[in-house]
C-alpha cells in the first residue's frame, strides 16, 4: 500500500500484483463475469459512466464504499449489487475497481494493459501527478467476460480539501494493439 499526495487530497493506491512463472509481474483476476450480467444488475447507467473501448476489448471504472462486501460478491460469483458508490463523505474512501472484457493477445497468448489514472479537483486542477501502473499482464481474459484487474485505487478527501465533484479519469493503454481508451467519472465529496 502506498500513498501519494499532493496538496492536501490523498489517493491512496492498492496495487496487487502476483510474480509470474517467468519472473514477471502479473496483475491477476478475481473471477470472470459476463458482460450482460453486469449490464443488466447496473443499467446502462453503470456501463455509460466508466465505459470505455479498446477497439473490440472494454474496461469499466466500478467504484465503491464497500470494498470488502464489493469483493466477497465478486469472488463468490455473485455480483456485487448495490454496493457501487460514486458518492462518499470527507475522510471516507472510495475504491475504484478496473473490471475489464478482452485485450489483444501477443504470439504467446499474454496481453499486457498499461492504466494511467488521474483525479482532477472541482476547480479542474489536477490533484497530483498521475499514477501509471499496469492493469493486466498475463493470460487474456475470456472475450465477454469481465475480469477485474488486480489494480486498484483508492480516493478520499481530507481535512483542507474542497468538497464537491472530482473527476477520475483512467486510461488504459493495450502495449499489444496500441490501442487506448479513456473511462471519466465523476466522484462527489461532501462535508
Amino acid at each position: 500500500m502506498s500513498f501519494v499526495s499532493s496538496g492536501d487530497m490523498k489517493i491512496q493506491s492498492i496495487l496487487f500484483a502476483a510474480l509470474g512463472a517467468a519472473g514477471l509481474t502479473a496483475t491477476m483476476p478475481l473471477a470472470a463475469k459476463p458482460v450482460q450480467q453486469l449490464e443488466a444488475s447496473y443499467g446502462m447507467a453503470a456501463a455509460v459512466a466508466g465505459e470505455a473501448r479498446l477497439g473490440e476489448a472494454r474496461f469499466v471504472q466500478l467504484w465503491t464504499d464497500d470494498p470488502d462486501t464489493f469483493s466477497s460478491h465478486w469472488s463468490s460469483g455473485e455480483l456485487p449489487d448495490g454496493v457501487t458508490s460514486h458518492r462518499a463523505r470527507r475522510g471516507e474512501m472510495l475504491k475504484m475497481y478496473i473490471a475489464i472484457d478482452g485485450c489483444q493477445r501477443d504470439r504467446r497468448g499474454i496481453c499486457m494493459l498499461q492504466g494511467t489514472f488521474q483525479l482532477r479537483r472541482p476547480d479542474g486542477s489536477p490533484d497530483g501527478d498521475p499514477i501509471i501502473f499496469t492493469a493486466w499482464q498475463g493470460k487474456a481474459p475470456p472475450k465477454g467476460q469481465l475480469a477485474l484487474s488486480g489494480a486498484n485505487i483508492g480516493a478520499f478527501i481530507g481535512d483542507d480539501d474542497p468538497a464537491g465533484d472530482y473527476t477520475a479519469s483512467l486510461t488504459i493503454t493495450d502495449a499489444v494493439s496500441r490501442q487506448s481508451g479513456t473511462s471519466t467519472v465523476t466522484l462527489t465529496f461532501t462535508d
